[in-house]
């Protein structure tokens, strides 16, 4: 008779799974694997100065959020303006909620998730329609 082992994968419960992955993957939508310019507004300006930004690059995109690589960290939980541009003809403002930052040991900076807020003062449908298409190109 064949015995069965203990410590075989169909044994194990989703928890002791879940030890082993590296992130949860907790967005609904399909990610793009895409380079997009990002700015971040994080401090407004006084009246008459520019305001403090935070520039870098996305690691993927979704319509509802995006994953980037950033040089200083951002408070989980708050809300931000960000552009992101596509190429030279496509920007897009957008308010944006900080849901993750983690600090990158093997690389300089910060990984930050966003969470992509509708809006009605943003080009957040705009934004939707955009990665609709990307997502229809062969």
């Amino acid at each position: 008779m064949h015995e069965n082992n203990s410590n075989s994968t169909s044994d194990l419960d989703q928890e002791s799974l879940d030890q082993w992955l590296p992130e949860k993957d907790l967005r609904d939508e399909f990610r793009l694997t895409a380079r997009v310019a990002v700015t971040i507004e994080v401090e407004a300006g006084e009246v008459g100065q520019s305001c403090r930004v935070l520039k870098g690059f996305s690691r993927d995109l979704s319509a509802s959020g995006i994953s980037l690589n950033a040089p200083e960290a951002l408070p989980e939980g708050a809300l931000l303006p960000v552009s992101l541009r596509i190429d030279e003809n496509q920007c897009f403002e957008l308010m944006a909620e900080v849901r993750w930052c983690v600090p990158r040991p093997s690389q300089s900076g910060y990984g930050i998730g966003l969470v992509i807020l509708v809006s009605d003062e943003t080009a957040y449908l705009e934004w939707k329609e955009a990665i609709a298409q990307l997502l229809t190109i062969d």
